[in-house]
């Protein structure tokens, strides 16, 4: 499970042929949440603390079109990337 971005200590990773919908994991000190790419919302059953999913949304949200990108190419088997910047 390649990490493709970190975000003030959260790891963001996505799993090679992972299921539908379009998601990535935010993992930090033994928490981890899944998000969908579409709309930014946590995955069924998943749970975070405010201020941990606020921090991956927010940043999320400006990386959209590159998580979805990200996505594709996990899905092809081929190395995500990275996503840079804040």
């Amino acid at each position: 499970m390649p990490t493709i971005a970190t975000v003030g200590g959260i790891a963001i990773v996505m799993h090679y042929n992972d299921h539908a919908p379009p998601h990535f994991h935010a993992k930090q000190a033994g928490i981890e949440f899944r998000v969908r790419i579409a709309d930014l919302k946590l995955m069924r059953g998943d749970t975070a603390p405010t201020a941990l999913e606020h921090t991956v949304r927010d940043w999320a949200q400006q990386h959209q079109q590159e998580l979805a990108v990200c996505w594709a190419r996990v899905q092809s088997g081929q190395h995500p990337g990275r996503i840079l910047g804040p």
